[in-house]
Parts: structure tokens; C-alpha cells; sequence
């Protein structure tokens, strides 16, 4: 009821939360917890994620399809299926990439989240997610872009529009 809160109130649209309410932010702005009434321990260590995590949460936030790029090397190739689907216009204001090297230690937990081997001999791969927070699907570097369109369609999560190409 604060006026000089009103800005917060709006811009995280609280105004019929229950109260007392934390929110948890990260760095980039993405929200990493809602706390209604109480918070424990366990939910303030729940909301310390990591850097990728962090990004790929504010894109998810944002309505976007995250692609989730896991290398292993000391250099990121990207996968081809990234650039195809940059070029779409369908597709290219509405995605997100996240890029992890998957010997960082500071990736360790996102990376157990996603369910990927993270040791130095498993291959580069690429995870899809999408709003509100699904894992659309696991792929190798070398997916198509058509494979994992049909992935995001067979999701759900590829658009509103009945007619459009992507969800046939």
C-alpha cells in the first residue's frame, strides 16, 4: 500500500501476492524465487543459481526458447541448428543461447539439473527449453534445425498460430 512502492509493486505485478513476500533476483535481473509469507534456508539456498542458469531463466522470463549449447572443449562451436534458427524469422526474436563449458565448476549444479554428463570425454550437446520452463529435449551438437522444430512443436511451444508451418 506504500506509494512510494508502487514501481516495485508494478513492475513484479505483487499487487495481490500474499504478504509478507520475498523475491529472489539475480544478477541479470532474472527472478530466481518467489517466497510468499515465510522463507526457509532451503529456499534461499534454492535461489542461488548459476551464471547460465541465471540466463537462461531471465530468457525463459522473457518468452524465449532457450538453447542450452554444452561443450567440452576450451572453444565453443556452435551448433549448426543455432545459426538455422537465428535465421528464421520466425524464431529469431523468440530464442535465447546460452553457452556452457561443461568442465565449469561453477556450471556443475545447472548442468545436474539438465541431466547431462558433464565429464571431459562426453560429447558437445544441445538441451532446448522453453517457457514457462520445459525441457523441450536433449540433442547432439549435430541436431537439424527441422529435428528440433518438431521437438518444439511436439511441445507445444512453438507458437500460437494454428496454421503456422513449424507445428504440422
Amino acid at each position: 500500500g506504500d506509494p512510494a512502492e508502487q514501481g516495485l509493486v508494478k513492475k513484479y505485478g505483487v499487487s495481490r501476492a500474499p504478504m509478507p513476500l520475498a523475491i529472489a533476483l539475480a544478477p541479470n535481473g532474472a527472478i530466481t524465487a518467489i517466497s510468499p509469507r515465510t522463507i526457509d534456508a532451503t529456499k534461499i539456498n534454492d535461489a542461488f543459481v548459476t551464471p547460465a542458469g541465471a540466463a537462461s531463466l531471465k530468457a525463459l522470463q522473457e518468452q524465449k526458447i532457450v538453447f542450452v549449447a554444452v561443450h567440452t572443449g576450451s572453444q565453443l562451436n556452435e551448433p549448426q541448428a543455432i545459426a538455422a534458427f537465428a535465421d528464421d524469422p520466425h524464431f529469431r526474436e523468440r530464442m535465447g543461447v546460452v553457452a556452457i563449458n561443461a568442465s565449469d565448476v561453477r556450471e556443475k549444479d545447472f548442468l545436474k539439473d539438465l541431466a547431462i554428463d558433464a565429464s571431459p570425454s562426453s560429447p558437445a550437446s544441445l538441451v532446448v527449453l522453453a517457457p514457462p520452463g520445459v525441457m523441450v529435449g536433449k540433442f547432439s551438437a549435430s541436431a537439424t534445425k527441422a529435428e528440433i522444430a518438431a521437438a518444439i512443436a511436439e511441445a507445444g511451444k512453438c507458437c500460437d498460430d494454428p496454421t503456422c508451418n513449424h507445428n504440422k
